[in-house]
């Protein structure tokens, strides 16, 4: 009888430890889901589909951003710009520079790609984050705050001094542009 009171537990434990394991198994299956990287023609679609909406149909936006100007593989910044730019539908941008640091030519930089941006907001550009311009890479994803983000890498099929090497960071439920960073396929 102790042999039969014994074996009973045992096939008991046995069976508890098989269907502990069941759900560990299924969640490594669901995080392998998620370590898949999304359909990078998808999320470069609905990029450009956003880039191309009728700009009469956005709102208007005011936005600060920060440049910083580097020398080579030097992290230390040379310059640094904050400008506030600022947009009004359909096709009327302007900035501000906020405050400046460090070399003047950083400044001079800055002034000039907001100047081509204020005057491109009218016309067509050739210097857009899309396939034509950009051969991309899905790198990673993110989470700005509670935003979760996906983040390319964007390399410039031709050397143009208004095209980057670098990455850019796309909401992942609205597909715009959050951030860019990187540095210009031609030196300016």
């Amino acid at each position: 009888m102790r042999r039969t009171r014994t074996a009973t537990p045992r096939l008991w434990l046995s069976g508890f430890v098989l269907l502990a394991t069941l759900p560990t198994s299924a969640q490594v299956i669901s995080s392998t889901d998620e370590i898949k990287p999304p359909d990078l023609n998808l999320i470069l679609q609905r990029l450009e589909d956003i880039q191309h909406r009728d700009p009469s149909q956005a709102r208007p936006y005011e936005v600060i951003r920060a440049y910083k100007v580097l020398r080579g593989y030097n992290p230390q910044p040379t310059s640094e710009v904050m400008a506030q730019i600022n947009f009004f539908p359909p096709d009327t941008k302007t900035y501000k520079i906020i405050q400046t640091k460090g070399d003047s030519r950083g400044e001079r930089m800055v002034r000039e790609l907001l100047d081509r941006e204020t005057d491109s907001a009218k016309k067509v550009r050739g210097d857009e984050v899309t396939r034509t311009n950009y051969d991309f890479v899905f790198l990673r994803r993110e989470n700005f705050g509670a935003v979760p983000e996906y983040v390319l890498g964007i390399f410039p099929k031709r050397r143009d001094k208004y095209l980057l090497r670098g990455q850019i960071w796309v909401d992942a439920s609205t597909f715009r542009n959050r951030r860019i960073q990187g540095v210009p396929a031609k030196s300016p």
